[in-house]
C-alpha cells in the first residue's frame, strides 16, 4: 500500500495529474484526487505564513468539530500538524497524525503544499472521515509561520472530493 501511495506521489508531485481543482478564495486554491483509499491534496495559498485546512462539522460546516491539517514552512523546511477543533479557539494537535507530507515549498508570496491522508482514518474521535458527496470544509491561512489567529484570511465551503454530488432541489 504505501509502495502505491509514494509511487502516486512521485507521479503527481512531477506532472499535476489531480483531476480537480476549486479556488477557494482569490487567495486559496486546491486539488485533489483521490486513489486506493487515499486523498491527495494540493493547496496553493497566496501567503508565506501557516496553511490550514480542514473537513468541517458535518452539518455546520464550522470550525467547532472540524479536522484541520496547518502547514509551516520555514526555510524550506515544512512542519505539518493534524490538529482537531471543539470550539472557535486555536485548534489542539490530534494524538494520530493522520495528514502525511507529499511536498510544500514557498515562492514568489505563496505557499504550495502536497499532502495525503486516508478517506477514512482509524482515528474516530478526532479526524472526520471524507465520505462520497458533498464534504464540508473549512479553509485558512496566516501572516506569519507561527500558527495562530488568521483574521479574516478564513472560508468555508462544501466539495465533492469523490462520488455523486446530492441532486440539487429547485423550491
Amino acid at each position: 500500500m504505501m509502495i502505491i501511495v509514494f509511487l502516486f506521489l512521485a507521479i503527481v508531485g512531477t506532472s499535476g495529474l489531480y483531476t480537480n481543482q476549486k479556488q477557494l478564495s482569490p487567495d486559496y486554491s486546491i486539488e485533489w484526487i483521490v486513489q486506493d483509499q487515499h486523498i491527495f491534496l494540493r493547496l496553493n495559498v497566496s501567503t508565506t505564513g501557516w496553511v490550514g485546512f480542514g473537513i468541517g462539522e458535518p452539518t455546520s460546516g464550522s470550525m467547532p468539530g472540524a479536522d484541520i491539517v496547518t502547514v509551516s514552512v520555514v526555510n524550506g523546511a515544512a512542519t505539518v500538524t493534524d490538529r482537531f477543533a471543539l470550539d472557535k479557539v486555536e485548534p489542539s494537535p490530534d494524538t494520530c497524525q493522520d495528514w502525511k507530507l507529499a511536498s510544500a515549498q514557498e515562492s514568489n508570496g505563496k505557499t504550495i503544499v502536497e499532502l495525503y491522508r486516508k478517506l477514512i482514518t482509524n482515528d474516530t474521535t478526532q479526524d472526520r472521515s471524507i465520505l462520497p458527496g458533498e464534504n464540508r470544509v473549512i479553509f485558512a491561512h496566516g501572516t506569519s509561520d507561527i500558527f495562530g489567529y488568521h483574521a479574516s484570511n478564513r472560508g468555508a465551503t462544501a466539495l465533492t472530493f469523490y462520488g455523486a454530488a446530492p441532486p440539487t432541489i429547485n423550491a
